[in-house]
């Protein structure tokens, strides 16, 4: 591959969304490796794909936070709309959970990283509206990033925000992790990222989704009236703790859920932290254990 935009020579495909393909190139000035977004051309004169496009570029930026995908260039060449970011080395959560569900320690850890990002994006009133495992990073040094500000709304401290205005037969986001009140056409503040969180962490766990259906329909009624099984019903050795913390996210009424990713990434950590005392106390006790002599 030899196409060259801007000074960004593109080496390798990575993948495609409904908003473009995503490259990795080489920075030829800085002689470094990026990730680069190119809206596809045909999309540049509608004016609802470029505004998300663009718009993805400027609310990542406003961020600053390890956890959220750096910006590094937002440009038009010959025609071409693109997004320059850094390159992640790693896999989609989407890729890894085709294996199944994961270590109790690993699911709790890849949480805590995506509530570090929806709590530094929160503070600026940021809704990022899209959280799933698509848009889920995992670097092969364990680092979590947060992928797609395309659906995220700023909203203010007054409660203020654009309401989800949706064509007749479209749904917002992924449909299989979206808040009830979003389904219904209400506002979408902080909380429903947090209910999307919930759905990504019960996934992680479980290896499955709490709301399944065999459709879009299906689906979004499991959302809207049925209540998840429990997750240790799914998997008896996930700690009730946590089963009590992903439960508390998936409420309905946003009211009861968490109401800050704060406060969800408090009980996430607090939990972590008791894990590793036990398991570094049940170390302890086997090594401090007499032996039994072999007969």
């Amino acid at each position: 591959m030899a196409i060259q935009i801007s000074h960004y020579k593109l080496l390798r495909k990575l993948g495609a969304g409904g908003m473009g393909d995503v490259y990795l190139a080489q920075d030829t000035i800085l002689n470094r490796y990026v990730a680069i977004k190119i809206l596809p051309k045909k999309f540049t004169s509608n004016p609802e794909r470029l505004g998300r496009f663009q718009r993805e570029a400027q609310v990542a930026s406003i961020l600053n936070h390890p956890n959220v995908l750096t910006i590094h260039e937002v440009g038009e060449h010959d025609g071409f709309h693109y997004i320059v970011t850094e390159y992640v080395d790693g896999e989609t959560l989407s890729d890894v959970l085709r294996g199944g569900s994961l270590p109790v320690a690993e699911a709790i850890r890849i949480a805590i990283g995506v509530a570090e990002a929806l709590a530094a994006a929160h503070e600026f009133w940021i809704v990022h509206r899209d959280i799933k495992p698509d848009n889920i990073m995992l670097r092969h040094d364990h680092y979590v990033k947060v992928l797609d500000f395309g659906l995220a709304k700023l909203t203010d401290p007054e409660g203020a925000t654009v309401h989800f205005e949706t064509q007749p037969g479209t749904l917002p986001g992924s449909v299989r992790y979206v808040a009830p009140e979003r389904l219904l056409g209400e506002v979408a503040d902080p909380r429903a990222d947090i209910f999307s969180l919930g759905i990504v962490t019960y996934e992680m766990l479980a290896g499955e989704t709490p709301f399944p259906g065999n459709g879009v329909l299906d689906i979004v009624q499991a959302i809207l009236k049925s209540e998840p099984p429990p997750l240790r019903s799914r998997r008896p050795e996930v700690p009730e703790t946590l089963e009590l913390i992903v439960m508390k996210a998936l409420q309905k009424d946003p009211a009861t859920r968490y109401q800050t990713a704060k406060e969800l990434l408090t009980d996430l950590v607090d939990l972590r932290q008791i894990l590793e005392y036990e398991n570094t106390a049940r170390r302890l006790r086997e090594r401090l254990m007499p032996r039994v002599p072999e007969t």
